[in-house]
């Protein structure tokens, strides 16, 4: 690769690791929704009296139940986010790469 083309990955690259770096934080927002919806709705159950059971164990085999939307909602979300941490991990990396490569090419000059 020549320096010019190292220059444009760079500078592609940058704009990349913008763009992910706000899909990252908007999954890291939409996690923190869902986790907030499922404790509201399973503290919601809890003080209306909807959970029952004689014991701990079946009142939360009852809350995990009932709150199953939220708890998939949850799992999504954490997948979704868990992917475009990965995606910006992969660019950062990359970036990294073709910097290191850019300062090699600049320390050759000296």
């Amino acid at each position: 690769m020549t320096r010019d083309e190292i220059a444009k990955q760079l500078i592609d690259l940058s704009k990349k690791l913008t763009e992910h770096e706000a899909v990252a934080v908007k999954s890291a927002l939409a996690l923190d929704d869902a986790e907030d919806a499922l404790d509201t709705a399973q503290a919601t159950l809890l003080l209306s009296g909807k959970v029952e059971g004689k014991n701990q164990e079946t009142r939360d085999a009852h809350l995990r139940e009932q709150t199953m939307e939220f708890r998939s909602a949850v799992r999504e979300k954490r997948r979704e986010h868990a992917l475009a941490a990965g995606r910006l991990r992969a660019l950062t990396a990359t970036f990294s790469a073709y910097r290191n490569v850019a300062k090699m090419y600049h320390n050759e000059e000296r």
